[in-house]
């Protein structure tokens, strides 16, 4: 598992690797700056495997109304992928509407 700092929050990230099957888990982000009217956000996180623009590697998880902390435990999985890749690829979250961004 990983703890990324995103600016002053910070988040929880599990990777895992079984042959041909890449599996990211987001967990937790604590701490997220409000974007609503209401004091509160509605995020979610996008990954993209990169490089490579297919819509097979993007995926995004549920978005969570009206939370600062909010916590997924959601499982989104890359199938087809080589050990080779894990060597050759990139994973890009972005996490809601503002784009934030890392590498992992």
């Amino acid at each position: 598992m990983l703890w990324a700092p995103v600016g002053e929050e910070l988040s929880l990230v599990s990777l895992s690797y079984l042959p041909l099957i890449f599996i990211q888990t987001v967990v937790v982000f604590q701490g997220l700056k409000p974007m609503d009217f209401n004091g509160l956000a509605d995020p979610y996180v996008k990954l993209h495997l990169l490089p490579g623009a297919s819509k097979a590697n993007k995926l995004k998880t549920k978005t969570i109304r009206n939370s600062l902390n909010p916590v997924w435990n959601e499982t989104l999985t890359y199938f087809g992928i080589t050990e080779e890749d894990m060597h050759r690829k990139t994973l890009r979250c972005v996490r809601d509407s503002r784009n934030d961004q890392w590498l992992l």
